[in-house]
């Protein structure tokens, strides 16, 4: 499985440009949906929590799912392979690319490589909200996330810090039935 888990990482960061969300949707192909390892419900979970964590969201998905799947020795797997090929490449690149600098095709190149790399960014981030947004109370905390980041310049962590609160007031039933239970067991 270790072996699994670093190859399908190493694939997949080896594929995939633009930034860690464009890893996204490929990575749930294979891990949700052809291999099984995580349900969709466990793969939502371990997104959140890699988009929560500081760091680079590539980098905390391969560390939560390699976990879940197989400990720790799977989360260093895992991890390994989605940063092994972005670091052969930047350093590759940096050795070679300032001779290169003032050339104009490589210059327009990489103008246009900006812009598509956007759209990949896009893509990930819509592929992750087809499957998140699939209630009323979702669509708020989305939505008021959005605005709260881009209309008001709240900071992403006061973002994330009142959407964890909205998501416990909203769910405040749920959790109360749950300690009931959990108290009626001890």
């Amino acid at each position: 499985m270790l072996f699994k888990l670093f190859v399908l990482f190493l694939r997949v960061g080896s594929l995939t440009f633009g930034s860690g969300y464009a890893m996204l949707d490929p990575l749930e192909e294979h891990i949700v949906r052809r291999n099984g390892w995580l349900t969709r419900t466990q793969w939502n979970e371990i997104i959140a929590l890699a988009q929560m964590t500081p760091g680079a969201i590539a980098i905390n998905t391969a560390a939560g799912v390699g976990r879940h799947i197989a400990g720790t020795t799977g989360a260093l797997a895992a991890t390994l392979g989605v940063m092994l090929p972005p670091l052969l490449i930047v350093v590759t690149l940096a050795q070679t690319l300032s001779q290169w600098q003032d050339d104009p095709a490589l210059n327009g190149a990489f103008t246009a490589l900006r812009f598509a790399t956007a759209a990949l960014v896009f893509h990930g981030v819509w592929a992750l909200s087809k499957h998140g947004l699939s209630t009323l109370f979702e669509r708020l905390c989305f939505a008021s996330a959005l605005c709260s980041l881009q209309l008001l310049s709240v900071t992403p962590v006061t973002v994330l810090l009142l959407s964890a609160l909205a998501g416990v007031l909203f769910n405040m039933r749920s959790c109360l039935a749950w300690q009931k239970r959990e108290r009626s067991r001890n």
